[in-house]
């Protein structure tokens, strides 16, 4: 049993460490979407080649955390004794997953576009 409880420290730290990460991914968002308000006045910030690259890497990093939290739900899974409750936390997070790539998708196509969208989840 004591192997588990070292499993479960494991996981929650690299959930903190994730959410930590999100929080940064939704300042970026904040960022991007005030800059994008600010651009109907005329007044925006930043670049639009710097708004694609943030846009791009907020949506990857996104992905990447989606992953990490899919592991971390699978991991919870095998020492949970309620895997009811586990296992529809797995499917939210693959269906969250499925929503991340295709805004990742819609980002990286529309990279070259002059009228770049930065869409929202």
């Amino acid at each position: 049993m004591h192997n588990y409880k070292k499993i479960e420290i494991d996981i929650l730290n690299i959930q903190m460490m994730a959410t930590i990460l999100f929080i940064f991914s939704l300042f970026i968002s904040l960022i991007l979407n005030y800059n994008e308000k600010l651009s109907f006045y005329n007044k925006a910030f930043l670049s639009d080649d710097l708004v694609k690259s943030l846009s791009l890497f907020n949506r990857f990093l996104v992905v990447i955390l989606g992953f990490v939290f899919l592991y971390c739900n699978y991991v919870n899974k095998d020492i949970s004794k309620n895997n009811v409750f586990i296992n529809l936390q797995i499917v939210a997070n693959v269906l969250s997953l499925i929503s991340s790539f295709i805004v990742l998708y819609v980002v990286y196509i529309n990279q070259d576009n002059n009228n770049f969208i930065n869409p929202n989840v």
